[in-house]
């Protein structure tokens, strides 16, 4: 699965072209560049950089390819009220499983409050 031939079609389909110029690569995320990372992915708004984790399985490509994609629309580094709301908009549109795990995220944001 080329991961950046499906970035550019979730681009296309789920945000309307906005993260154009953005590359995805698939590396080992403990060798990150990106500040921050996941067990997953993590993305660099500095570089326009999505980097996913070497080794998943398609499905799980797939979505952490989403997740990412919404930190960086959202420009949240964090799991915060801009990226669910992205990850509820995108499940809207038929991203599968998004919508679960923006209210997991945002169920442990209230219990931080």
């Amino acid at each position: 699965m080329n991961v950046q031939r499906l970035f550019d079609r979730y681009n296309r389909r789920f945000f309307a072209g906005r993260l154009l110029g953005w590359t995805v690569d698939e590396v080992h995320c403990s060798d990150s560049p990106a500040g921050r990372h996941g067990e997953y992915g993590s993305c660099s708004e500095k570089t326009r950089e999505i980097f996913i984790q070497i080794g998943l399985s398609p499905a799980e490509k797939r979505k952490t390819l989403l997740h990412e994609m919404c930190h960086a629309v959202a420009r949240d580094e964090c799991h915060d009220r801009p990226w669910q709301k992205e990850m509820f908009r995108i499940a809207e549109l038929g991203a599968r499983g998004m919508a679960s795990e923006a209210r997991s995220y945002a169920l442990r944001l209230n219990a931080r409050l």
